[in-house]
């Protein structure tokens, strides 16, 4: 009942209804068994680029790439 009920904070419409019909033609997101460790990889090296922990922006990349690879076993790309 609840999915069909109209949501007063979207004037009425029954908004969950409309996004559950649309979920069987949403096209699943494809990653790798890496990306968890890869995202929070990236996340601290950017928090700490922004923070001034690199001297510029390769110096960043470089470091995330190879804690990555180490992360990961897989090879930095040249």
């Amino acid at each position: 009942p609840y999915v069909s009920e109209g949501q007063p904070y979207w004037g009425g419409q029954a908004v969950w209804k409309d996004i559950l019909g649309t979920l069987p033609k949403v096209v699943p997101s494809r990653g790798t068994p890496f990306q968890s460790d890869a995202e929070i990889i990236a996340r601290a090296v950017q928090t700490k680029y922004l923070g001034g922990g690199y001297p510029d922006a390769k110096a960043a990349l470089d470091d995330a790439a190879s804690q990555i690879a180490s992360a990961t076993g897989l090879p930095v790309e040249e």
